[in-house]
C-alpha cells in the first residue's frame, strides 16, 4: 500500500465508525422516542420544566414523545382495591363508640388530576383514600344510631357515604365504585360491659342449677320414704294374711283330731 492510499483508508475507516456511531444513536432516540400504551392504561405525557397540562394518551397504541424532554407515565384504569388494615372508633349518634375497618374498590378517572395527586406516581394515594373514606364516614354515622349500623350499613346509609366519598375523590381524579365496612365491632368499653353480664348470667345459671338439684334431691328422699312405707304396709298385710291361715289350718286339724269345738287360738299379732 502506498503513502497515498493509506490515508484513504483511514478516512473511509472513520466514516464507518461514524456511521455505526449515527445508527446506534438514531435507534436510541427511536426507542425512547416511542411509547406503547395497552389496554387498560392510560398515558400521561409530562413535559420537563412546562406549566401546561398534561398531555393524555386514552387509546391503546403507539406514540411519538420528544425523548428526555417528555416523560410518559402509565396509569393503570382497571378496577384496584384497596382495605384498612387496622379498626379505628367512631361515634355514632346515641353516643356508641364502633370500631370500624373500610375498604373500597375504585378506578382513576381523571388521569390529569391523579397525576397532579400523586406527582406523577411519587405520592401513592392509599392513606388520602382511606382517610378520605373515614372522614366522610365520620360525618355519616353522626347522625346514626349503633342499632342501625352494626353488623351493616342499610342500602340508604351505604348509598349516601358512596356519594359523600366520591364527592373529596374527584379532587384525587378517582372514583370509588363499591365502598364497605370489613370490620364492625363494638368499644373495648362495650365488650367488657357484655362479658360482664355474661359472666352474672352464667353465675345465676350455675345458682338456679344448684338449687334445682337440691330440690329435685329433696323430692327423691320424700318419694323414696313414700314408696318404702307403702312395700312395709303391703308386706304387713301380706304377713296377717298368711297368720290367718295359719290359724284355720291349726283349728282344723284339731277337729279332726279330737271333734268337738275347737279352742281359740290367738296368736300374737
Amino acid at each position: 500500500m502506498t503513502t497515498a492510499e493509506k490515508p484513504v483508508v483511514d478516512r473511509r475507516f472513520s466514516l464507518n465508525r461514524i456511521g455505526m456511531l449515527a445508527v446506534a444513536v438514531g435507534l436510541l432516540l427511536a426507542i425512547f422516542s416511542l411509547t406503547l400504551v395497552e389496554t387498560g392504561q392510560i398515558g400521561v405525557v409530562v413535559r420537563a420544566g412546562s406549566a401546561d397540562a398534561p398531555r393524555i394518551l386514552n387509546v391503546p397504541g403507539i406514540y411519538i414523545r420528544m425523548p428526555f424532554v417528555e416523560r410518559v407515565w402509565l396509569v393503570d384504569t382497571r378496577l384496584q382495591t384497596l382495605e384498612q388494615g387496622t379498626a379505628q372508633p367512631y361515634k355514632t349518634a346515641d353516643h356508641q363508640t364502633l370500631q370500624l375497618a373500610v375498604w373500597a374498590a375504585w378506578r382513576v378517572t381523571d388521569p390529569a388530576r391523579f397525576a397532579i395527586a400523586t406527582a406523577a406516581g411519587k405520592n401513592p394515594l392509599d392513606e388520602r383514600l382511606i382517610q378520605t373514606l373515614a372522614s366522610s364516614l365520620t360525618d355519616l354515622l353522626s347522625t346514626q344510631t349503633a342499632s342501625n349500623v352494626a353488623p351493616a350499613l342499610p342500602a340508604g346509609v351505604q348509598q349516601q357515604w358512596q356519594e359523600r366519598a366520591n364527592a373529596q375523590l374527584a379532587a384525587l381524579g378517582v372514583t370509588a365504585d363499591l365502598i364497605g365496612l370489613r370490620d364492625v365491632g363494638l368499644s373495648v368499653a362495650a365488650i367488657e360491659a357484655i362479658n360482664t353480664r355474661m359472666i352474672a348470667a352464667r353465675t345465676g345459671a350455675s345458682e338456679r342449677l344448684a338449687q334445682g338439684l337440691v330440690n329435685d334431691t329433696e323430692q327423691l328422699l320424700t318419694l323414696q320414704n313414700t314408696q318404702r312405707e307403702q312395700l312395709l304396709d303391703a308386706a304387713y298385710k301380706a304377713a296377717y294374711q298368711k297368720r290367718q291361715a295359719a290359724d284355720a289350718q291349726i283349728t282344723a286339724a284339731y277337729v279332726r283330731q279330737y271333734g268337738g269345738q275347737a279352742p281359740r287360738i290367738r296368736l300374737n299379732d
